[in-house]
């Protein structure tokens, strides 16, 4: 029972003063507070991985594998001073740290005793070697977070700083120091720690004959109980640590397998809503520019339906399997843009108004209006598309597909907005254009005489010329004047080059990437987390190692008639070596 490593908690601190996260008693109970979380919660004991090193009584219970921190050595369930203090003095000497690591490993452990070092060594060395080793051993027997504060905090962070330049010892302290701790510099502001929760939970008799199957449920069922278990009964107290005025000297995160799922759901559905809500900012702005509940229903809806349609030409035209996850962001590609063609639509018809020689009917008004727009949105949609198609340049199938399907969702939002959205506005003009306040549908009969006509009406009627539009009359008058002056079309036209110059020579600095993107903002506690864990820790002894295989007699793949867009599964044809 509990026997095995089942999930781990990390914990990681962040000093916020310059003595560090070890320099005074206040940040080290801080950090001391946030293990207690779980260490002093009785029911832990039936979730951690048990300590099975030692024996106990069979009425004892068996207690928890304490957490992988520097904390253990500050919490000793005991202290000897003089002797950590003589360890010191000996470590302090550069000849002596020298003989001892030269010797260390023989004389104490018994290993790689073959060396020349070993062999010149006097039998004086190797005692004081061997004294010192088990001296050593001793001290660190005891690190074990039973005991309360050492009262001398500041001689066990010197001892840690000694240690981690001895090669037999390092491991025992190197895991909870960052990157600037050393000898002569015995001050860490970043700090983590591991909790260990172990696996199975109840007790089961394992022969070696169970179902693969069957132990996968059960290690799931396992993980759902740790889970639940978690959020109810400590995650409230892991966030209470994680405030940023927990502890004015520390800042604490966690980071933990079995939660981090639920974090990136609420991210993932805080992303979402935000999504949902630049979709209805897109289907409001309709609104109110085509003022009509009608006109900006249909017009989400057109936008809305290029997906699926582009979807089938996607993988039923074009065969196209591979669909990746970048595609699904072709739909604010196109709420954009969809828009966008709307607006140049609806503003086309607003103007043909003003356009006595067009308004005779209908027909005559609409093909001005076809006319004037569809050459504007089929350039522009023409040029969007062929930006997303040079994705095929890329070897990245990722890309070439979100490319693809981008540019058949430009193409196709154009199409409906040519002739679903052109219908939408003939039925517009017919039934709901001026009625109503509020831009609703009713009343719904069709209008008479029809707007067209009485635009026509009001222009031969009138002897002064019709006023327009806010936006139209801005342009007419002053856009236009301001740039017919040639010394303003001048400071414009350096204005441009003088951008242009800047961005050239800012792209001239770009450089590729050194480093991993940051899944989350860098002010998130778990991506601050996370950062800190990849940056500001040495390779340490008790770090979680990378697994690497080894293949022979194999060479290299032949890639011939690999296309991961028509075939995803395919890969090539592996060479044997013959």
């Amino acid at each position: 029972k509990q026997s095995e490593l089942s999930d781990i908690a990390y914990w990681v601190f962040e000093g916020e003063d310059d003595v560090g996260l070890f320099g005074s008693a206040a940040n080290i109970q801080g950090m001391k507070d946030a293990y207690d979380v779980f260490y002093e919660d009785k029911a832990f004991v039936d979730w951690c991985l048990l300590d099975y090193r030692e024996e106990v009584a069979v009425n004892e219970t068996r207690g928890c594998v304490p957490p992988l921190t520097p904390l253990t050595m500050y919490y000793a369930s005991e202290w000897d001073s003089e002797m950590v203090a003589t360890a010191i003095e000996e470590l302090k000497k550069t000849e002596k740290l020298q003989l001892f690591n030269d010797l260390s490993v023989c004389v104490v452990s018994g290993l790689y005793c073959g060396s020349q070092a070993i062999e010149d060594a006097s039998a004086e060395d190797r005692m004081w070697v061997m004294e010192l080793g088990n001296n050593i051993t001793a001290i660190t027997s005891k690190w074990d977070m039973k005991g309360p504060l050492v009262s001398n905090f500041t001689q066990v962070t010197e001892l840690a700083s000694l240690l981690i330049q001895v090669d037999l010892f390092k491991g025992t302290v190197d895991f909870g120091f960052d990157n600037d701790f050393s000898a002569e510099n015995p001050v860490s502001q970043y700090s983590r720690g591991i909790v260990f929760w172990g696996g199975p939970l109840d007790e089961r008799n394992t022969t070696g004959q169970e179902d693969d199957e069957e132990a996968d449920e059960l290690e799931e069922s396992d993980g759902k109980l740790r889970k639940e278990f978690i959020k109810s009964e400590y995650l409230a107290g892991m966030e209470k640590q994680s405030e940023e005025d927990a502890h004015s000297g520390v800042n604490t995160y966690y980071f933990m397998t079995a939660i981090i799922g639920d974090v990136i759901l609420g991210i993932v559905t805080q992303d979402a809503l935000l999504a949902l809500f630049s979709l209805a900012f897109v289907f409001f702005w309709l609104r109110i520019n085509t003022r009509s509940w009608f006109l900006a229903y249909i017009g989400l809806l057109e936008i809305f339906f290029s997906i699926p349609i582009a979807w089938f030409i996607f993988t039923v035209v074009f065969q196209i399997e591979y669909f990746a996850t970048l595609n699904s962001l072709a739909l604010f590609v196109v709420a954009a843009i969809g828009a966008d063609d709307i607006f140049i639509f609806m503003d086309a018809y607003k103007q043909s108004q003003y356009h006595v020689e067009i308004l005779d009917d209908l027909e005559t008004r609409m093909s001005w209006v076809y006319r004037r727009t569809g050459t504007a949105m089929a350039i522009t949609s023409a040029t969007t598309c062929a930006a997303f198609l040079c994705t095929l340049i890329t070897p990245l199938s990722g890309l070439q597909s979100f490319g693809i399907f981008a540019a058949v969702v430009i193409f196709i939002d154009y199409v409906l907005v040519m002739t679903l959205f052109c219908t939408s506005v003939i039925i517009y003009h017919n039934r709901y254009e001026n009625r109503a306040a509020c831009g609703c549908c009713c009343p719904c009969g069709t209008i008479q005489p029809s707007n067209t006509e009485q635009a026509k009406l009001v222009l031969e009627q009138s002897d002064e010329e019709i006023q327009r539009d806010r936006v139209s009359e801005f342009f007419r008058n002053k856009v236009s004047g301001f740039i017919q002056t040639p010394l303003y079309r001048l400071a414009v036209g350096v204005v441009f080059l003088t951008w242009l110059s800047i961005a050239i020579w800012q792209a001239s600095l770009l450089e590729s990437t050194k480093e991993s993107e940051q899944f989350l903002d860098e002010n998130h506690p778990l991506q601050k987390s996370i950062t800190i864990l990849n940056k500001q820790f040495p390779t340490a002894d008790d770090d979680l190692g990378l697994k690497v295989y080894y293949a022979w007699g194999l060479n290299e793949v032949d890639r011939k008639g690999v296309n991961r867009l028509l075939d995803p599964d395919f890969f090539g044809e592996p060479q044997y070596d013959s």
